[in-house]
């Protein structure tokens, strides 16, 4: 007669984790005894193996209890019909954060740590930021399990993080030939980093201002309680935001060569400006 026990050993331990696979291989297994004792098997069966994975379900840590004590008592029952699954599943464990990181240089590593403190400052997520740091400085692309090793981060943090790097357009999936994980770099044209990041920037900040600022000074011009000093302040906010907005756009369509020309120039760029009416 086939028992559990068997049914087991045929089986074998599950690989990857494969808790449903050992329960449903317990859980088919024939009666060992008549009546109310399959009942009650069948419930020592699955508090055993609920009580491995642990309350949380795929993401817990192995215990080989539950809390309430069940667990462990089914343990006891099911070793004494001579089946223990501790064996089976003893050195299965899933770790949602990771412990360990790759040694970097020290000024990469300084410069990862200034990039991510920077992007806080900026209200970015200081890992998005780290990660950018590490790709932008990185001789050859890397996947996420590249970044969560050299980083110390865990695997669902740098999905999300690659995630809104891809959104800002400040790196990008390259093929790998061989490989079919997804492998990422940045972009390295310091102009074209700048131009994303203030892209998105004005898009995130300039542009809810500009709009939020428009509807305050139409609803001040025909709100009796508001002091004419408010609405001229309102309307000297949104003047020179709109101004700082148009230069933006401006500079945009100026070729590359030019802009670099015109920074370079400084404070030179009055002279070439005709003279105003002085205050």
């Amino acid at each position: 007669m086939t028992t559990a026990v068997d049914v087991i050993r045929r089986s074998g331990p599950p690989e990857s984790g494969d808790f449903d696979g050992a329960f449903r291989a317990l859980m088919a297994a024939p009666d060992l005894s008549a009546g109310n004792a399959h009942e009650n098997l069948k419930r020592d069966r699955y508090s055993a193996v609920n009580g491995s994975i642990g309350n949380s379900g795929r993401m817990g840590s192995i215990s080989g209890t539950r809390s309430d004590g069940r667990g462990k008592a089914a343990w006891g029952r099911l070793s004494r019909c001579g089946l223990d699954i501790r064996t089976v599943m003893s050195d299965i464990s899933v770790m949602t954060e990771t412990t360990g990181k790759k040694k970097l240089p020290a000024v990469v590593e300084r410069f990862i740590l200034h990039w991510g403190d920077m992007g806080d400052e900026w209200g970015v997520n200081r890992s998005v930021s780290q990660i950018h740091g590490l790709l932008y400085l990185a001789e050859a692309p890397m996947t996420a399990e590249d970044i969560a090793e050299t980083l110390g981060m865990a695997r669902s943090n740098v999905s999300n993080s690659i995630k809104e790097l891809l959104a800002w357009g400040l790196i990008r999936r390259v093929p790998i030939l061989g490989d079919r994980r997804d492998h990422f770099e940045a972009e390295t044209d310091i102009w074209e980093v700048a131009a994303r990041i203030a892209a998105r920037r004005k898009e995130r900040e300039i542009d809810p201002a500009i709009d939020a600022l428009r509807a305050c000074v139409s609803d001040a011009a025909d709100d009796p309680t508001i002091s004419p000093v408010a609405s001229k302040r309102l309307r000297e906010m949104l003047a020179f935001t709109e101004l700082v907005d148009r230069w933006y756009t401006q500079m945009l369509n100026v070729p590359r060569p030019r802009l670099v020309a015109l920074i370079k120039l400084g404070e030179k760029i009055v002279s070439f400006l005709p003279a105003g009416k002085s205050k």
